[in-house]
């Protein structure tokens, strides 16, 4: 299980492979100087919560992932959530899995 931290809110727990792929595009992001949201449902944590993070330039993220070598990164995984952080919801993931964007990401 690896972990994402933001600043000084709660840290977030999810899976080494998901930490990875987001670990790639969220840094894709920061290197251009942008920003894009992450919303994290954990409904099998008690109590259930939610959390919207705008992860930003000018703001310190960590991610540490338990394995120490790095995992291959999924084509597929990867252009999915760079496609969710493109839309105006950003990146969802409900209980360690991807949410499908709702709508089409802008184009550039």
């Amino acid at each position: 299980m690896g972990v994402f931290y933001y600043s000084n809110y709660h840290p977030f727990e999810l899976d080494d492979h998901l930490i990875a792929h987001l670990r790639f595009v969220a840094l894709e992001y920061l290197r251009r100087g942008d920003g894009l949201s992450l919303t994290v449902t954990q409904a099998s944590m008690y109590p259930p919560r939610q959390s919207t993070v705008w992860i930003h330039p000018g703001i310190a993220v960590r991610f540490e992932l338990d394995d120490t070598d790095q995992p291959a990164l999924d084509r597929d995984l990867t252009k999915a959530l760079a496609a969710a952080a493109s839309t105006p919801d950003g990146i969802i993931i409900k209980d360690g899995q991807l949410v499908a964007p709702a709508v089409e990401p802008a184009a550039e």
